[in-house]
């Protein structure tokens, strides 16, 4: 551990050769005042674990960038994205091969080339340029509403 208390460049170094481990009996908060905070692991995993309550992240200006090289995983029961106050209320979501929303029995699936309605059994309807194709017991075309 060392202290620097030169002027302009105050500070307070720690290194550990190895292991270092904290703990904390009750509250722990940091503050960044002015400037930015970095964490960084080189090599290896990163793991939060918060084993009874909440984890929030509030950014009060500012945007939220996230870059996964391989793959994302979430799992919840009750997923919920909105946009909220000025923001215009769009949802993008960008893939070079698929994108595949799944209820139950039903599907949407957007290919390159064509989108996929799927229902529960055999009953489906593709949509690509060239045609639609329908597949179902029994279609309804232009079905009067009344």
């Amino acid at each position: 551990m060392r202290f620097e208390d030169a002027k302009g460049g105050e500070g307070l170094f720690m290194h550990a050769q190895k292991d270092m481990s904290t703990t904390v009996k009750d509250n722990q908060t940091t503050t960044v005042e002015k400037g930015n905070q970095t964490v960084t692991v080189e090599k290896g995993d990163r793991t939060v674990t918060v084993a009874t309550g909440n984890e929030t992240t509030d950014i009060t200006q500012g945007s939220l960038t996230e870059t996964i090289k391989v793959r994302r995983s979430t799992c919840a029961n009750f997923i919920q994205v909105k946009a909220e106050g000025d923001a215009p209320g769009t949802q993008l979501y960008t893939a070079t091969e698929q994108i595949k929303f799944v209820v139950g029995k039903s599907s949407i699936t957007l290919n390159p080339d064509s989108i996929i309605l799927q229902f529960s059994g055999s009953t489906s309807i593709t949509l690509n340029a060239a045609n639609i194709d329908a597949i179902a017991p029994l279609i309804n075309l232009n079905k009067d509403k009344g």
